[in-house]
């Protein structure tokens, strides 16, 4: 009897011996499943850019390289010439595609707009307000207006006539080029036609100001400054920055049409983007710099505090990039990398922050640190509880 009981208590030992190394064999092997999973969903592999300068010095902060779009096995980019962004969408001007193309903020494409409009596009600009996207056209030598989010055609911007004999009467001759529009509503645009210049219109077409033309030098400034392919145009409180390409330079005006002053930059700027003064990078200038291939921060006396990208094909790098364009928050940059046929997406990182400080800032460019943590983390506990399935079965086998 009792040989009977031992035998039965023994088998019953067994049995759950193995319920259980089978329940932690099926944990271990979940745990490592969801290991995997983990480095699955982990973002695409990216090495660090390290910034040319001393932007972490004077900023705290340096951008990382983040993803680049559209991804492999959508329609590709043409000739990515400029790039707005807007609340949770990026639009992309393809100058060779003849649209516009709509992105959201990761780099999936919307929709398209322009498409059977459009000649040869070239810059864009918002009127968050109005909703209306303005882009200018150097084919049509106009600048055409799209609903923002349906992308129907609104009409045409063309500078008209003002009573005021003060401003521009000059209505009909013009080649807009560079564009951006200010919080009042107005909108700035370089004329690179027979006298190159920039236009301060309203809405409906009327010239509030011309500067950096002939009838500009007129006025009480006292001060002629003649632009040369005046490129691009970016407005940002009281100031307008006006890119003189040919001459290499930014020429920086009063929202009232006078001069300030000249910043000898020796750099190709092709698109300025300043930062909002919500965020602790405010006050500075990107600058996509179509010479030295690369991205430039300035600060507002175009001093270059440092320099990041550089020129490849690799992520990160750079090929003639034409424009870039800061989101609300400035918290992330959108690069038009032309020669490379896509838009790059960077991103401000706080190094100090990273669980390994600097350091982490610069190894895990693309924030892959914490999914691979977390992955050798389950591992160790898969590991574990495998270990603790056999170990019983060790132990009575040595008895």
């Amino acid at each position: 009897m009792e040989s009977t009981r031992s035998g039965t208590s023994r088998k019953r030992a067994t049995t759950a011996a193995r319920r259980r190394a089978r329940w932690l064999l099926g944990s271990a092997a979940a745990l490592i499943i969801a290991a995997g999973v983990t480095l699955a969903l982990m973002p695409p592999v990216s090495r660090a850019v390290p910034a040319v300068g001393d932007v972490d010095a004077a900023l705290g902060r340096h951008p990382q390289f983040q993803f680049a779009f559209p991804e492999e096995g959508t329609p590709p980019l043409e000739r990515p010439v400029g790039v707005v962004a807007g609340p949770g969408r990026v639009y992309v001007v393809d100058s060779q595609a003849r649209v516009v193309r709509v992105f959201d903020d990761r780099g999936a494409e919307s929709s398209v707009i322009g498409s059977g409009t459009l000649g040869i596009p070239v810059y864009a600009a918002r009127d968050d307000a109005r909703g209306v996207l303005y882009v200018t056209d150097r084919e049509h030598k106009t600048v055409f207006m799209f609903d923002d989010t349906k992308g129907t055609l609104l009409g045409e911007l063309s500078p008209e006539p003002s009573d005021d004999d003060t401003r521009s009467a000059e209505s009909t001759a013009w080649a807009p080029l560079g564009i951006d529009v200010a919080e009042n509503g107005t909108i700035w645009v370089s004329d690179v036609e027979s006298r190159h210049r920039v236009l301060e219109l309203e809405s409906d077409g009327t010239v509030v100001r011309e500067i950096g033309g002939a009838r500009a030098a007129e006025e009480a400034t006292g001060v002629a400054v003649v632009l040369d392919y005046p490129n691009g145009v970016a407005v940002s409180g009281e100031e307008v920055w006006v890119s003189d390409s040919n001459n290499r330079r930014i020429v920086v005006f009063g929202r009232d049409g006078g001069f300030r002053r000249v910043l000898q930059v020796d750099a190709l700027a092709r698109g300025m983007a300043f930062l909002p003064p919500s965020v602790e990078t405010s006050g500075l200038v990107v600058v996509a710099d179509a010479l030295a291939q690369d991205i430039a921060v300035w600060d507002e006396t175009g001093a270059v505090l440092g320099r990041f990208g550089g020129p490849g094909t690799g992520d990160g790098q750079l090929s003639f990039p034409n424009d870039i364009a800061a989101d609300s928050s400035g918290e992330r940059l959108y690069v038009a990398d032309t020669g490379n046929k896509r838009v790059q997406v960077w991103r401000w990182v706080d190094a100090d922050k990273l669980p390994l400080g600097g350091v982490a800032g610069r190894v895990d460019a693309s924030g892959r640190l914490p999914f691979i943590v977390v992955s050798i983390v389950l591992v160790l506990f898969g590991i574990g509880l495998i270990v603790a399935a056999f170990a019983p079965q060790s132990a009575r086998s040595r008895g």
